[in-house]
């Protein structure tokens, strides 16, 4: 039953989990900024890029294991799919998403949240996540083979969990996305613009 309405709480983008921390997403996020509901306002900004170190869309390529190969081809695929959306997407600037390039590099700052001990698949652990310092990084970008894919995410469509989280007493904002895709989604023109889309927070996720 817990994990059926985590399940269910985070297709609406809020997940509360059992040990009572509640778990901001980006959409709702946001309006708690604007509502002033956060302590420290130096830290965050308005917007999708969520926090104040950000000055425009990053987003890092690792694969798992590492693969110099793989990451180039993705940074490359990833490039692409960007520009399009920024072009094509008509919330992208009402969103906070500034009209610099967005930068995509290989190699991430911190192995994927989904794979630390005791992460729970799908939503992953808001302590075992949590910094005081967010990544310049809005997106992680995880490449994985399609069976481990299959195991993190039991065949939802979903591909989004925590990376980075920043906690308030018992309150933890999602700050920093981790996409998980395989190789064969990346190549997957559609179906990469559209995960990317919903990672960064232009559009939701839809079981």
């Amino acid at each position: 039953m817990v994990k059926a309405s985590i399940l269910r709480s985070r297709r609406l983008q809020l997940a509360v989990l059992a040990a009572g921390v509640v778990l901001i997403s980006a959409f709702a996020f946001v309006a708690a900024t604007r509502l002033g509901s956060q302590g420290d306002q130096g830290i965050w900004q308005e917007g999708l890029l969520i926090t104040a170190n950000r000055d425009r869309l990053r987003l890092c390529v690792q694969a798992v294991p590492r693969d110099p190969a793989a990451e180039g081809r993705a940074v490359s695929l990833i490039q692409s799919a960007l520009a399009e959306l920024k072009a094509r997407h008509p919330l992208w600037r009402s969103a906070g998403l500034k009209e610099a390039q967005p930068v995509v590099e290989p190699g991430c700052p911190s192995d994927p949240a989904l794979l630390h001990p005791g992460a729970e698949p799908i939503v992953g652990d808001p302590y075992t996540s949590r910094v005081t310092e967010p990544s310049k990084y809005r997106v992680f970008v995880f490449i994985l083979p399609q069976a481990e894919i299959d195991r993190l995410f039991a065949r939802w469509p979903l591909r989004q969990a925590i990376q980075e989280s920043i906690c308030q007493g018992h309150v933890c904002s999602e700050v920093t996305s981790g996409l998980y895709l395989s190789t064969e989604e990346i190549e997957n023109r559609q179906f990469l613009y559209d995960a990317l889309a919903k990672t960064i927070g232009l559009e939701v996720w839809v079981p």
